[in-house]
């Protein structure tokens, strides 16, 4: 019997709920053509593949992340505690795999680049206002928090959209409405994330 050959079908991230990145989807697809944006902190690319799949609008998406171990105290509160949570070379390992694999059946991998590098590092290789949206999700401790949001702010693009995740954060938040107060921006809150437009 002749076995047909069928392309398998790309993973669905259409209606992905749980990725943080589902928040920006209607101001992204409200905010022009031929975007670029990148996400700072990608993981296992879930907000990568879910806004390239809902946002035809992307000419080009970048996601940045090291895979390096690190300790979090990025969690959300239980019991009036914060959580102090590590992540060993395996488990980033593991992400990074998952990441790669989601890229590659998520039917636009033409449109995104992966990028294994620090956050500093990268952002040293992109001129000033160059994307049209930024997606911070890479900071791990209150001297992070200040750095992404001092080193990529500029390389946004007037009227682009400056966002981010774990706004439930204290510190997240305390860091992200100082630095909006700085610039006379105020930060809309939603589930999780943070945006303004600059």
């Amino acid at each position: 019997m002749e076995q047909l050959h069928t392309k398998p079908k790309p993973f669905n991230f259409l209606n992905n709920i749980f990725v943080s990145a589902q928040s920006l989807i209607h101001v992204i697809n409200m905010h022009g053509k031929d975007l670029i944006g990148i996400e700072v902190g990608t993981g296992e690319g879930a907000n990568l593949c879910t806004l390239i799949q809902n946002c035809q609008n992307i000419k080009k998406l970048y996601g940045v992340d090291p895979y390096l171990p690190y300790g979090d105290y990025i969690r959300e509160k239980y019991d009036g505690e914060t959580l102090w949570q590590e992540f060993s070379q395996k488990h980033l390992d593991f992400l990074k795999n998952r990441c790669y694999l989601n890229i590659a059946n998520c039917q636009y991998t033409d449109k995104l680049e992966l990028i294994e590098k620090k956050s500093i590092d990268v952002c040293k290789e992109f001129s000033d206002e160059y994307f049209d949206f930024i997606f911070l999700d890479a900071y791990i401790d209150e001297e992070s928090v200040i750095n992404d949001l001092e080193n990529w702010y500029p390389k946004l693009k007037r009227g682009g959209l400056f966002s981010g995740h774990d706004i439930e954060c204290d510190m997240i938040e305390d860091n992200v409405l100082k630095f909006a107060k700085k610039h006379n921006k105020e930060a809309s809150i939603f589930n999780s994330c943070w945006a303004w437009i600059k």
